[in-house]
């Protein structure tokens, strides 16, 4: 999401998890990947 370029009213609709804290970590936590892919073998 991007949390920059969004008004207080579409966080606060958009966002299910907003504090402070969390805003302060917006630039790190943006950067993590939301999907993961395993490539699992039946052993």
């Amino acid at each position: 999401m991007p949390i920059p370029d969004m008004s207080e009213a579409e966080i606060r609709a958009k966002v299910p998890y907003d504090s402070k804290d969390w805003r302060a970590l917006y630039p790190q936590l943006s950067r993590i990947p939301s999907v993961a892919i395993f490539k699992c073998r039946k052993g």
